[in-house]
């Protein structure tokens, strides 16, 4: 889960080099989904 949001992450750093804030917004909500998947497994 946490690799394939790493990939995701990647793929958007590589699609959109200039939005910096997109990018933020994005790593955000990954960290937020990485976080509920720790909280259903845990």
């Amino acid at each position: 889960m946490v690799f394939q949001g790493s990939n995701f992450y990647s793929f958007v750093l590589l699609s959109t080099p200039d939005d910096y804030t997109w990018l933020l917004f994005v790593s955000l909500l990954n960290a937020c989904f990485v976080q509920s998947v720790h909280g259903l497994f845990m």
